[in-house]
């Protein structure tokens, strides 16, 4: 009886608590990490996009040093197939 009024909870109920308590902390820890690695792989991602610019921005300039037409879009939309799209100068 003096159990009871000290904490009202039977230990069922303190046990649900408790693992009630452990899943959220769980769920929290996994969006954490979860949010992380997203930020991770987008910033990746756009590193990429920088290096695929500097590399086609890289690959013109070589083209114009040796005399090679630069195409005027990077998109190979509307080339035949096989078609590289470089003509010479």
């Amino acid at each position: 009886m003096y159990y009871e009024l000290l904490c009202p909870l039977n230990p069922l109920q303190i046990f649900n608590l408790f693992f009630v308590f452990q899943v959220q902390n769980l769920l929290q820890q996994m969006q954490s990490r979860f949010q992380t690695m997203s930020d991770s792989i987008i910033s990746k991602i756009d590193d990429m996009g920088s290096r695929i610019d500097d590399l086609e921005k890289s690959i013109g300039e070589l083209m114009k040093e040796v005399g090679l037409e630069v195409p005027a879009s990077p998109s190979a939309s509307g080339r035949s197939e096989g078609s590289s799209g470089i003509t010479h100068s």
